[in-house]
């Protein structure tokens, strides 16, 4: 009676190390799963505690997908896991969300150690700006020129003069205040990109949307020392051929007349629409006759 021959396999028995079984065994036990899902969320705590508590919701929109849906797909991955191949697929994956999620709040971290000082530097040197702008500005009255449209006061051709050279300097001030402003705020946005390309990213957005809300604040102020300057020049033009009265400047011309009215108009006008301010008070005080 023949024997029937053994069955071929797919892998075919092989001698192995007798150590082989119980290390793939360690490595399958629930108990050894369970600590490697422990560990896991050990290490993703600490990971996550990397990340400063302003950042969360920046955290989030960067690795929200990979901590949620990796988690899920990682912890299944070993609960199912009963060959060693699997287990280490498990390790390797875990390791990479762990170390992606850690590098991504260390980098928060840096950010807020290095970003505020070039914020910080350029709110400063704009203050400056703005300060050397209204010492500037503080040495500019139309007190005298208002008196005499007014009727109260009078202005010699010389005074005039003078104080059209005032308002220019302050015109030209302001238009390299504008100027260096807007260098800057260049230079940050340059300085940010260097450390990280979203926060300058973000700063440019934060600055045009300050702009789009109020977009005509300098320009109006710019406008109004251009009228300013124009009104002055007008007066010294027709210098000898108006007078002041009780009610005003009177022109001999009805076309002068004209003119100066639409000059004063155009500056009320200004005046008006300067809801937030930004017109130097001591260039704008309250009159009636340009409201």
């Amino acid at each position: 009676m023949h024997e029937r021959p053994p069955k071929a396999t797919l892998f075919p028995a092989s001698p192995q190390d007798p150590a082989q079984p119980l290390v793939s065994d360690f490595w399958c036990r629930s108990g050894t799963r369970f600590a490697l899902f422990a560990l896991h969320l050990i290490t993703l705590g600490a990971a996550l505690a990397c990340t400063p508590p302003d950042h969360a919701v920046q955290l989030g929109y960067y690795a929200g997908f990979i901590l949620l849906f990796g988690c899920f797909f990682l912890w299944i991955l070993l609960y199912h896991a009963r060959i060693r191949s699997y287990v280490a697929l498990f390790g390797v994956l875990a390791v990479a969300q762990v170390g992606y999620i850690a590098a991504i709040g260390l980098e928060f971290r840096r950010d807020d150690r290095i970003i505020p000082p070039i914020i910080a530097g350029a709110e400063a040197e704009l203050v400056q700006q703005q300060e050397e702008w209204e010492r500037q500005v503080a040495q500019t009255s139309v007190g005298p020129l208002l008196e005499m449209l007014s009727g109260k006061g009078k202005l010699s051709a010389k005074e005039l003069v003078q104080l059209r050279t005032q308002v220019q300097t302050s015109e030209k001030k302001l238009e390299e205040l504008n100027s260096e402003r807007a260098r800057c705020l260049k230079q940050t946005e340059y300085r940010l990109a260097a450390v990280s390309p979203v926060v300058a990213r973000d700063f440019r957005r934060a600055i045009e949307s300050r702009h789009a809300d109020d977009p005509g604040t300098m320009r109006m102020t710019q406008d109004f020392f251009t009228r300013l300057d124009q009104l002055i020049g007008f007066l010294i033009e027709r210098q000898g051929q108006y007078r002041v009265t009780t009610e005003g400047l009177r022109f001999d011309k009805p076309e002068d007349e004209e003119q100066f009215n639409k000059e004063i108009d155009a500056i009320g006008a200004l005046l008006k629409g300067d809801s937030a301010g930004s017109i130097p008070v001591s260039l704008a005080p309250k009159s009636n006759l340009l409201y």
